[in-house]
C-alpha cells in the first residue's frame, strides 16, 4: 500500500461525507479526522483546551455527519500511591525520595487535570446530542506508537506528534473492533 500525507492545518468537510473524529484528551488535545466515505485519514492537529472547543463549535456548524471516538482516561485507575512509594523507597537517600515524591505528585496532578478536561469535553458533546464512543486505554490498544511503527501500520507518512498519533490510533483500533463498527454503520 502506498503512503500518503494528511493535513495538519485545516479541515474542510465535504457534503454527503461521514466522518469519525478521534480525540486524545490531555494537556495537549490530539484530534484526528477519518473520512469514512473515502476511507482515508484527512486531518490531524493538536489543540489547547479552549482551541479544541472553538474547533468543535465551528465543526458543528457544518451540515455533516460524524461520530466522536475519545480516549476514556476517566476509566483509568490511579497507579501511584504515596504510601506505596514511601515503603518501596525507604532505603533510598532522603533527597532521592523527596525528588521521587515530587515527580509522583506532579503526575497525579496532571492525570487529575486530564480527567477533568475529558469530563468537560464529554459534557460539551452530551449537551449537543453528539454521539460519543469512549475507548478505555488498554495495553494492546496500539496507542503510544513511535513514528516508524505508526507509519508502518497506517501508511501515513506525515510526521505527527504523539497526541495526534494517539487520536488516529483511537479511530484505527475502533475500525478494527466489530462491536464498535456497529456504531459507525449508522453514519
Amino acid at each position: 500500500m502506498n503512503t500518503y500525507t494528511i493535513s495538519k492545518k485545516e479541515f474542510l468537510p465535504k457534503q454527503n461525507h461521514a466522518y469519525i473524529i478521534g480525540i486524545d484528551p490531555g494537556t495537549k488535545n490530539g484530534v484526528a479526522i477519518y473520512d469514512s466515505t473515502d476511507k482515508i485519514y484527512i486531518f490531524a492537529k493538536t489543540f489547547e483546551f479552549w482551541e479544541l472547543f472553538d474547533f468543535l463549535s465551528t465543526l458543528s456548524e457544518y451540515p455533516i455527519t460524524y461520530v466522536i471516538v475519545i480516549e476514556d482516561i476517566i476509566a483509568n485507575k490511579p497507579t501511584f500511591q504515596r504510601g506505596m512509594l514511601w515503603s518501596a523507597s525507604a532505603s533510598k537517600r532522603k533527597d532521592q525520595l523527596g525528588q521521587a515524591i515530587g515527580i509522583f505528585d506532579k503526575l497525579a496532578q496532571d492525570v487529575g487535570g486530564n480527567k477533568r478536561d475529558e469530563h468537560h469535553i464529554l459534557e460539551w458533546f452530551h449537551l449537543r446530542n453528539i454521539p460519543v464512543m469512549k475507548r478505555a486505554p488498554k495495553k494492546n490498544s496500539k496507542t503510544k506508537l513511535a513514528h516508524d511503527e505508526f507509519m508502518e501500520l497506517t501508511h501515513i507518512k506525515t510526521r505527527l506528534n504523539e497526541h495526534t498519533r494517539d487520536a488516529i490510533m483511537l479511530i484505527y483500533t475502533s475500525l478494527q473492533d466489530p462491536e464498535q463498527m456497529k456504531m459507525f454503520e449508522d453514519i
